[in-house]
């Protein structure tokens, strides 16, 4: 229980800081814009709050009755599949040079939206998994919810994506943006190996479940980057887009999660089975991410050169020199109106 507690307090200080630094690479100002792209933020919504939780449904039903999912593991799937989009693909969208500032904005939106969704849905699918044909036994899985933690987690991601935008509102220079990012990009990779150590040494663990589990924890991912990435194809969106929407709905928030799982079972097996399923489904979820990412960096669809080195492009980031580009543009348009404006003048006087 000593570990558990201080995993509890552990895990929500690196999603913060990870969130931060993540929010703090992005300009307020491209935030403002990207609210704009309807067709993309729909889109990411719909994914999110519709096909994601029905694909935790569908993987629950069907590995419940053949004995591979017990209730805690279900539960936790359930909560992983209508949580919003994870702190991880705003990392790895801002390592492969995605639409960063894309995905803080949907981790963003559907967060907040998530508030009242993640409730809706998982009293939905609970009822439909359990409820239904559980009898008593499912009435006992819906009492178990623990709606303190999994609000805690949805508190911790919206305060660190708020204060990395005041912090990028305030000191933003191109200079802080990168810094902003290493320093996130750094969180995230603490984040990602202290979730791999605190995994249980016990036959509950998430290295030592059946064949079935891992196709489980597979199917909602999966499904959910190749239907985004059709979507964005469909819709037209411009690849970087597509790219970033496909991670975002493959990622679910893990953390939201892990944190439910470590309050809301008393039995360390049950803890051990729900907190097995956050981390397999974040760390399956994450290959799938980054081997679609390099996949679509080679083929030109990221902000990323495809010819550039690997690891240039994992160290570097095109977010900022991107809005930098933009700006000296605009600047640039300013300038040359100035000037037209000046020589339309000087001949109207000499006429």
């Amino acid at each position: 229980m000593e570990i558990d507690a201080y995993h509890g307090y552990v895990t929500p200080v690196l999603l913060f800081f990870l969130l931060f630094g993540m929010s703090g690479t992005v300009e307020v100002e491209s935030v403002k814009t990207k609210i704009r792209s309807k067709k993309a933020l729909v889109s990411g919504i719909l994914m999110q709050f519709v096909i994601m939780p029905f694909t935790g449904f569908i993987a629950v039903i069907s590995l419940t009755p053949s004995g591979t999912f017990t209730e805690a593991m279900g539960l936790s799937l359930l909560i992983v599949t209508t949580s919003p989009g994870g702190s991880l693909s705003n990392w790895i969208a801002s390592l492969f040079n995605a639409d960063l500032t894309l995905s803080v904005t949907m981790t963003s939106i559907n967060t907040l939206l998530s508030s009242f969704l993640l409730p809706i849905n998982l009293l939905l699918y609970t009822h439909l998994s359990y409820g239904v044909a559980g009898g008593e036994s499912g009435s006992n899985v819906i009492n178990n919810l623990e709606w303190g933690g999994l609000f805690i987690s949805i508190g911790v991601v919206v305060s660190g994506i708020l204060a990395g935008l005041a912090a990028s509102y305030k000191f933003g220079s191109p200079k802080f943006h990168r810094r902003s990012n290493k320093f996130g990009s750094a969180m995230g990779t603490i984040l990602c190996t202290y979730s791999l150590m605190i995994s249980s040494g016990s036959d509950s663990a998430w290295y030592a479940q059946s064949w079935q589990f891992y196709v489980g924890m597979t199917l909602p991912p999966a499904l959910g980057l190749g239907l985004a990435n059709v979507i964005g194809c469909i819709l037209k969106l411009e690849s970087p887009e597509r790219v970033t929407i496909s991670i975002e709905c493959s990622i679910q928030n893990v953390a939201i999660a892990a944190t439910a799982s470590l309050n809301m079972f008393d039995d360390q097996i049950d803890r051990d089975q729900a907190l097995a399923v956050a981390i397999a489904y974040g760390i399956i979820s994450m290959c799938l991410a980054v081997c679609y990412s390099f996949v679509s960096w080679k083929v030109g669809w990221t902000k990323a050169p495809a010819d550039e080195n690997f690891c240039v492009i994992l160290t570097k980031t095109y977010e900022v020199d991107d809005d930098m580009e933009k700006q000296h543009a605009s600047e640039s348009t300013g300038g040359n109106e100035c000037f037209d404006h000046l020589e339309e003048n000087l001949t109207t006087a000499d006429k």
